[in-house]
């Protein structure tokens, strides 16, 4: 919980944020990925160290809620309201961008695995919905009575999905990539409304909260 630096300053100008809500990182360079909701709705790119390097997609993205980066450096992002998800480079270059309006609900959390599929987590419809990098629909993840009103997604070292929700406490569903329910794991601890989850590469989970707070928790396989 050691304070390290912060980064960027109320502004629309380069390396400034306004509205930023969600963050990735590249994982060979260390880049940080910064989305912005209106009225800037662009992303913006800063050195791990957090020197501004770019920004794009304004005149492209108008509602972005979801960000990850894929192994080979591409970022994805997901769009609620519009239900997009639109492809980049690591310059700003648009690869692909397609609707998903079809199957989503309010899309919230994304990521991706090496076999070029994209999980997006939707808290209205209570799952994970899966594409291609393409846009064809593959599959569902989860559902109502299962994982409940999630807030977001993550893809665990050892390739399993997890699903995050906080109704009623904390709780992880954990899945197959394919879809098969593995386990379930529950929180003692009741949380304010949280935001966003991360799978860090340790097996810890970090859970951003409204009072202002990171929770730590330790991802144990406790299920056959």
């Amino acid at each position: 919980g050691n304070f390290k630096f912060q980064f960027g300053e109320v502004g629309k100008r380069d390396g400034q944020l306004l509205y930023p809500n969600r963050v990735a990182v590249v994982a060979k360079t260390g880049d940080i990925v910064v989305t912005e909701r209106s009225p800037t709705h662009q992303v913006q790119i800063f050195t791990k160290f957090g020197q501004f390097i770019r920004k794009f997609g304004a005149d492209i993205l108008q509602h972005p809620r979801g960000v990850t980066t894929d192994n080979c450096g591409r970022i994805i992002v997901v769009e609620c309201k519009v239900m997009r998800v639109v492809i980049f480079d690591m310059v700003g270059n648009v690869l692909n961008k397609f609707s998903c309006s079809r199957f989503l609900e309010f899309p919230n959390g994304v990521v991706v695995n090496d076999c070029m599929e994209i999980f997006i987590s939707d808290n209205r419809a209570h799952c994970v919905k899966v594409f291609d990098y393409q846009g064809n629909y593959l599959r569902q993840i989860g559902g109502e009575g299962v994982s409940n009103f999630p807030i977001g997604v993550g893809l665990t070292a050892s390739g399993e999905i997890c699903i995050a929700d906080n109704h009623n406490n904390f709780n992880l569903t954990v899945f197959s990539q394919a879809g098969q329910l593995l386990g379930a794991l529950e929180s003692k601890v009741k949380h304010a409304q949280c935001f966003d989850v991360a799978l860090m590469k340790d097996g810890s989970i970090v859970l951003a909260s409204k009072d202002y707070r990171l929770y730590i928790y330790r991802y144990v396989k406790s299920y056959v």
